[in-house]
């Protein structure tokens, strides 16, 4: 369970990364360089929208452009580091409960 939770952590993150990647790789990432995503290098997704919605992906002058506000982004790492600490916590708990059940199963 822990490994799978593991997992889809780190695949998450290494989807976040590719994606901040291609915004700079592109240099979209002020306004008056913003570029539609096919330019970037990238498709619509659910990360993708997540990220336009806590404002970390704008829109720039035309309305099918997009830039990377590095300032959102920082703000917005700085508010996610709790969840994953607790998501983290979780996942060790619950590997920690699976392991004592298979201690007291085998007794």
């Amino acid at each position: 369970m822990a490994g799978v939770a593991a997992f889809a952590a780190a695949s998450a993150a290494r989807a976040l990364d590719g994606l901040l990647f291609a915004f700079r790789k592109a240099d979209a990432t002020a306004a008056e360089r913003a570029l539609p995503l096919r330019t970037i290098g990238i498709e619509a997704s659910p990360l993708l929208a997540r990220l336009e919605r806590a404002g970390v992906v704008k829109t720039g002058a035309d309305p099918a452009s997009r830039y990377l506000d590095e300032r959102a982004l920082r703000a917005y790492q700085t508010n996610q580091r709790p969840r994953v600490l607790v998501a983290l916590a979780l996942a060790g708990a619950a590997m920690l409960f699976a392991l004592g059940m298979m201690f007291f199963m085998r007794r």
